[in-house]
């Protein structure tokens, strides 16, 4: 893994809906991650130039300031952040947002409400957990 200061998967999730943060806490801590969290798009980009590198970023499609697709692209310009899995928080049933997604160079999307056996099965495929 990539976080410095421990041997613990380092996770950033950027939502501002405090309910999607608080969920992903919980399915995130099953797996003993460390976990930061942004509640805006310029909290992530600023949180993507620390020292500690994130193992795997969950990014919900809707933000305040700048939504999450234009946030992936931006993140993917980082060289430490190439091949980082970036995971798509995105709307129900929203097949749009999905391919958007992947557009904008995310690997996958966990549809809303984040239910524990989707988020499960991106840390088994992107972390190996």
């Amino acid at each position: 893994m990539n976080n410095l200061s421990n041997n613990e998967p380092l996770a950033l999730v950027v939502a501002e809906s405090r309910s999607i943060r608080r969920k992903m806490e919980v399915e995130l801590e099953r797996y003993g991650m460390d976990i930061d969290f942004a509640e805006t798009a310029a909290d992530a980009l600023k949180d993507i130039t620390r020292e500690d590198i994130y193992d795997i970023i969950f990014l919900d499609v809707i933000l305040a300031d700048i939504d999450g697709f234009t946030v992936c692209k931006e993140i993917r310009k980082h060289n430490l952040y190439k091949k980082t899995p970036i995971i798509m928080l995105i709307g129900k049933n929203s097949k749009m947002e999905e391919i958007k997604g992947k557009m904008a160079g995310g690997n996958e999307s966990l549809t809303k409400p984040i239910r524990e056996k989707d988020v499960k099965d991106v840390l088994k495929q992107y972390l190996k957990l």
